[in-house]
């Protein structure tokens, strides 16, 4: 078994409170109008090449997630630009006052179409998942009740010293994910360990380090553990205990802004380490 010198970030929080809110105050916030009218912060990324925006609505703490991608496909079959008259239960279709007419395709995805006056010619400008069940008094209860189940919340460690956020279940494109934002950091984290989730077309959880080119670029954050890049958008964990090797498996893959959260423990450690020698002079 070889082992990995790892790059580790051992630092305490206790100080770091200024440096947190000032970074994060340099981060644009965008925003999105959700289903409930209401207007919440919104975070991009990108899942099986497609692009996404998500969003929680804290007024009524759903997850909220819209994408108006071209590459967006169900079945196989791609659904923006699709006209109305292409939807065996166009009759369906429902409005939101303020926000737009909406039909839904599945458990998991609506087609959201724009205020006009809805025909066989409107064409689908955006997909989206939120809990509509929950609003939707007339919707039939066996598709509430599956509705509800698929954003059951529970609490998720992210990379920040291994604080937790509230997280929301969703599937995308048939694979099952945790997603929690943090709106005052200005945070997207996403995470799963669905066997199915595949790069390049390539398995990944339950991989084996050695199989990873890179593996010698594995981090260590306390209090969280080893994590390696794999691509533009996404970081594979590889276990919470310091140290590593070859036969360290992938626990779950995750998206986040590490090279922010980095920077910030960096600037955290300069700035703790200037209080300490201010005090011991």
């Amino acid at each position: 078994m070889k082992n990995y010198t790892i790059l580790v970030f051992l630092i305490s929080f206790s100080l770091a409170a200024p440096s947190l809110a000032q970074n994060a105050s340099e981060v644009k916030q965008k925003y999105i109008l959700a289903p409930t009218s209401s207007i919440v912060p919104m975070y991009e990324t990108v899942i099986s090449d497609t692009h996404y925006r998500i969003a929680v609505d804290d007024y009524v703490k759903r997850l909220y997630i819209s994408c108006n991608d071209p590459n967006f496909k169900i079945d196989g079959k791609p659904v923006i630009d699709r006209p109305l008259s292409s939807f065996k239960n166009k009759d369906e279709a429902k409005l939101i006052m303020g926000w737009g007419h909406y039909l839904m395709m599945d458990d998991n995805w609506y087609a959201a179409f724009d205020f006009k006056d809805l025909n066989d010619d409107s064409k689908v400008w955006s997909v989206f998942q939120y809990d509509m069940g929950k609003d939707q008094k007339k919707l039939e209860q066996g598709k509430k009740e599956r509705l509800q189940n698929s954003y059951q919340r529970m609490m998720v460690s992210v990379p920040r010293e291994g604080e937790y956020m509230i997280s929301h279940a969703a599937e995308i494109d048939g694979i099952k994910y945790d997603i929690a934002v943090d709106n005052i950091l200005k945070s997207l984290y996403v995470q799963t360990s669905d066997p199915d989730f595949k790069l390049d077309g390539k398995a990944i959880i339950g991989q084996p380090l050695s199989s990873f080119e890179n593996r010698q670029n594995v981090r260590y954050m306390s209090n969280w553990g080893n994590y390696l890049k794999l691509d533009d958008h996404w970081y594979a964990m590889l276990g919470k205990q310091y140290g590593i090797d070859d036969d360290a498996k992938v626990l779950f893959v995750f998206q986040y802004d590490m090279e922010r959260e980095e920077n910030k423990l960096q600037q955290i450690r300069k700035e703790n380490l200037e209080r300490l020698k201010s005090s011991s002079r």
